[in-house]
């Protein structure tokens, strides 16, 4: 890994900008119309404005940096960032091998939650708008939930944040707290990548097979088994899964439920 990250124009193929700055390998990168935020062996994430290639530095993993999430979220009073051109309330959520998630303020250039309860590397996020949130995992906070459902409602859709870890579980956040809603347990080995819609989380995993779980209680509704090596990556359709593995194929999955009731 050359330690750079370059910007591409699609349609001619080439190169318009490299992006230097981390000391280590490049390992996650997500983007919107004007910044990009990059992750790194070297522990650090990177916020770029990749037409002008200036950056600052957020600090505080203490490990690999595997993926990175931009996010328009309520953020702080604080103003826009005008150097990099960064909106009032742009946040970023960051993985990592440190076993802990954090958010960041973009404008203020800190940290301003973790997520912590994992106990192996965090390889995948995914954040997610769901209607009143999701159930959690014991009564006293799905009481709490129901107290504030009707402020929920008022606000409008609720940000939910999906994580998957190396120590065989994904877990839903809540957002606002920073506390689990839910740890899913079922896969026997790491979990590489997650995706998610308003209904379903979707997992993949080093055991080679691909979970579909049910947002609302969290139950696995089916277990995709095909590929003869660990799933390492997902994207979701309107009704289709398509999954890639270590063992060189690519694989397109119904989404849809059997309507028999028989498994996947």
């Amino acid at each position: 890994m050359d330690h750079t990250l370059k910007v591409w124009n699609w349609r001619n193929g080439t190169c318009v900008r490299t992006l230097e700055g981390h000391t280590e390998g490049v390992v996650c990168l997500n983007y919107d119309s004007n910044v990009l935020a990059s992750g790194s062996v070297d522990t650090t994430v990177k916020v770029w404005n990749f037409r002008t290639g200036e950056c600052f530095t957020l600090r505080g993993h203490r490990d690999w940096v595997n993926a990175v999430h931009l996010w328009d979220g309520p953020g702080s009073e604080a103003k826009g960032d005008q150097e990099l051109d960064i909106d009032p309330g742009k946040m970023l959520f960051s993985a990592s091998d440190d076993g802990s998630i954090r958010l960041w303020d973009l404008n203020l250039r800190t940290c301003v939650r973790q997520f912590t309860g994992h106990v192996g590397q965090v390889q995948s996020i995914r954040l997610v708008m769901l209607d009143g949130g999701c159930g959690d995992d014991d009564k006293q906070a799905r009481q709490q939930e129901k107290d504030e459902k009707k402020q929920e409602d008022k606000n409008g859709p609720v940000p939910v944040l999906i994580s998957g870890s190396l120590d065989n579980t994904i877990r839903i956040w809540d957002v606002e707290s920073g506390k689990a809603r839910k740890t899913l347990f079922g896969h026997i080995e790491g979990v590489w990548s997650v995706q998610s819609d308003k209904l379903r989380v979707v997992s993949a995993s080093h055991d080679r097979t691909i979970k579909v779980w049910n947002h609302g209680d969290g139950t696995c509704v089916a277990t995709l088994v095909g590929h003869r090596g660990a799933v390492t990556c997902l994207a979701l359709g309107d009704d289709k899964i398509v999954s890639g593995s270590d063992d060189g194929d690519i694989r397109v999955w119904s989404f849809a439920p059997p309507t028999d009731g028989s498994r996947y």
